[in-house]
């Protein structure tokens, strides 16, 4: 059973400045912990229920393993429903918690502007500036995996990947995809100043018909901020403009839709 206590702990850490101080983030629900098992992530405390225990044996057992060989001793914590719903902070997922676990924040990627300019001469990337929603930010992680998309670089202001909403959105894409976090504006100018050779592709108003475009086979596709897109310092830097035709009256996409048609237009 859990504490009363022990429920504050948990929750204190949907707080970044808490999550940062130890290092750790929260993991909520069965897919997203069912995904987490089969993952090089590592599980620092984990509370599930009988069912889940039950319904993903193997996993928990590979998973248990993987701990052991780098001595790290993982022994789940069994609770009832009711209690996981107490920790849970999604909604959401109150009817279908069987599962959370505290797990150790990745390593924090840091490449030189060098490195990031061969990888977008390698692969295809996705930039993100100023992205403010966790769902939105969890939805275009759960889509660059769908995608393929291996590398997100997001700038200093973007959300937080380890945003309990971002991570519930991703739907356990978390573990897959990397997001770097740099100054996306410094990027595009030493990339600029330096005639790097790299495609750098912005979605915005005004551009190409994303229909018609021909897409490279390498680069970087920006995505910009929900309300007002793509800084407009970036936005100057950037000479290659897409924007996906309108047949209706609205005003707008959502970032995290007008991604994902993007994207698929790209892969196609």
């Amino acid at each position: 059973m859990l504490t009363k206590g022990k429920i504050q702990a948990l929750k204190a850490f949907t707080d970044k400045k808490e999550r940062n101080k130890k290092n750790i983030f929260l993991v909520e629900g069965e897919k997203s912990v069912a995904e987490l098992l089969v993952s090089d992530m590592v599980i620092v405390e984990l509370f599930i229920t009988q069912d889940f225990s039950q319904k993903y044996a193997d996993q928990l057992k590979e998973c248990g393993k993987r701990h052991a060989a780098i001595e790290k001793w993982l022994k789940p914590q069994f609770v009832e429903a009711g209690e996981i719903n107490k920790i849970s902070t999604m909604e959401s997922l109150k009817s279908e918690c069987t599962a959370i676990a505290v797990v150790n924040q990745l390593e924090k990627i840091d490449l030189t502007v060098d490195a990031i300019a061969e990888l977008l001469q390698t692969e295809k990337v996705l930039m993100l500036d100023d992205i403010r929603d966790p769902g939105n930010m969890g939805t275009i992680i759960r889509l660059a995996d769908w995608y393929g998309v291996k590398t997100i670089i997001a700038s200093i202001g973007t959300v937080d990947i380890y945003n309990p909403k971002t991570i519930s959105a991703s739907m356990g894409s978390f573990s897959r995809v990397n997001v770097i976090y740099r100054d996306t504006n410094e990027i595009l100018n030493i990339i600029n100043k330096n005639r790097i050779d790299v495609n750098i592709i912005a979605s915005t108003l005004g551009g190409q018909n994303a229909n018609d475009f021909k897409w490279p086979k390498t680069g970087a596709l920006v995505i910009g901020n929900e309300s007002n897109g793509i800084n407009e310092i970036a936005l100057n830097k950037i000479e290659t403009r897409v924007t996906l035709p309108s047949h209706g009256v609205a005003e707008s996409l959502n970032a995290s839709v007008a991604c994902g048609i993007l994207l698929d237009r790209w892969i196609r």
